[in-house]
Order: C-alpha cells, then structure tokens, then sequence
C-alpha cells in the first residue's frame, strides 16, 4: 500500500481523507501501529520532496553553470559549450549573466518555470538580436533546460541550452596555482572574496603550451567583467575599485593547454605606522 501517487510530471498527491480512513486506520485498528508510523513517514517524506523541487531557498541557484547551447537558424545548427552566472535576488526574480554574449537576464517566476517578461534588444558581435521568449526549468538544484526564441538579421532563431552547476575552488589572495592544464572548452572555476576598499583586483595566467582565455566576473548584477583572449596562455585582467563581494575567476580552453599557472592578487589600502600613530592620536 502507498500514501503516494506518482504522475508523470513527477508530483506526488496525497490520498484523501476517504481514502485515510478506509484503508490506513484500520491497518492501525488492527493493531500494526508500525506500519502505520512507516507510512506516516513516508507520506511526509513524498510531500517534502514535492515542496522543495518547486520551492527552493532564496539564493540556492546562485553560481556557476556550465554546459551545451544550441542554436538553429535558417537551417544551419550551432552547438557549443556554454557557461551561465546566476544570481536569485528574490522569490520571484532572477539574473543571468551568459558568457556567450555577455549578456544579463532578468527572469520572473511563473509557476515552475523562469520567464522573459518581455523581448529584450541586444547586440552580438555587431549584430542586433532582439530576444523574443526565454523559458527556463529548474531539474533540482543541479540542473536546468531553457529554450528561447530569437530574431537576428531577419532570420528566426530558436535555441536551448542544458546546464549543470559547476563547482569553483575557493581562493585567497594572494594565490598561485600549480600549474595545470584542460581540454578544448573546459572550465577552472575560482571563487574569490574581494573585502571594501580594495584598490584593485588582478588576475593573470602564463606558462605552459595552449591557447586558455581568462575572465572575472562578478557574482551578481551588474556582473562587472572583464575578459582576456589572447593566443596563447598568456592573460592579464585588472579590475580597478572591484565591487566588495564573490569575483568568479575562469580560464577557459579555447584549445586543449598544459603548463598554465594562475595567479590572483588584490590591491588594499596600507596604512603606514606614521598614519596608524596619527588615527590613534
């Protein structure tokens, strides 16, 4: 016997009160108080899974997320990896920062899914998209389908992508890896805390064989970046005056690299012991 009735969209459906009192309570009139107590447990155990799969804590799907986009138009398929920032500032909005473009999202809630409240204007490359529907589904906590439908040059495009939150090492600065290296469109992912104040924070790889690029970003909107794509493993990124908060530090592959050494550091303000003795006085 069950207290769960699984349908296919994956809800489950507690039994009614009818239900309770012809089929559960005599199993505990009959003296089986514990197979009553395990169904018990399994019923609240099928309704908590319910609730959270559709209603997760403020903040949950904050980070990063890597993995296929797909673009058809005009009869032609483009498929790459792909890399999403995102940010929930309430119950009911939340921010994309894509990686592909450059571009930030702001979705509302409507039911399950995530929405485009209206079509948003932007330009790729030199080239004007205006981006008509954007619908994005959360599968748990780790994973999450969006499709949308774009126009670009009077061609229409529709896409979808399919992404996995990507786990980032945190760092301090000042830091420097062991070198290390990645495949063709890999990702290393650092999460980096930059305290108020700070002049500036820097980032920079070098060494090794390869082509790996670089990019800081910042955790949520804005999501102030900054990106070096030169031809091999050398990169330099500066951020003057950094926001205070989580930076995300990736290099990326753009071909397979070997060798890289990352390095990050972060500019403050020292008080020299002349000035410590005069805020003292």
């Amino acid at each position: 016997m069950s207290l769960g009735y699984c349908y296919p969209a994956g809800r489950y459906r507690v039994p009614s009160a009818e239900t309770y009192r012809s089929r559960v309570l005599p199993n505990y009139r009959e003296g089986k108080p514990r197979q009553f107590n395990r169904l018990l447990k399994l019923a609240a155990a099928l309704i908590w899974a319910s609730l959270s799969t559709s209603a997760a804590a403020l903040g949950e799907f904050d980070g990063v997320w890597v993995g296929r986009e797909t673009a058809n138009a005009g009869g032609d398929t483009l498929s790459l990896t792909t890399g999403t920032i995102i940010h929930q500032s309430s119950a009911n909005t939340l921010h994309l920062f894509t990686t592909l473009d450059d571009r930030v999202l702001t979705l509302q809630r409507s039911g399950a899914n995530w929405v485009l409240p209206r079509p948003q204007n932007s330009t790729v490359l030199g080239i004007a998209i205006t981006l008509e529907t954007f619908n994005l589904q959360f599968s748990g906590l780790n994973r999450f389908t969006a499709n949308l439908t774009a126009t670009a040059l009077g061609v229409r495009v529709t896409g979808n992508l399919d992404q996995r939150r990507f786990s980032c090492s945190a760092i301090r600065a000042p830091y420097r890896s062991a070198p290390f290296g990645g495949a063709e469109d890999s990702l290393a992912c650092f999460e980096i805390i930059v305290p108020e104040g700070a002049l500036a924070l820097r980032a920079s790889t070098r060494g090794g064989s390869g082509d790996a690029d670089l990019i800081v970003v910042y955790h949520k909107p804005d999501f102030r970046n900054a990106v070096s794509e030169g031809f091999d493993n050398s990169e330099r990124v500066v951020l003057k005056s950094p926001q205070p908060g989580k930076w995300f530090v990736g290099v990326t592959g753009f071909t397979a690299f070997a060798g890289l050494t990352l390095s990050v550091t972060i500019d403050e303000v020292v008080l020299t012991p002349i000035l410590d003795l005069l805020l003292e006085e």
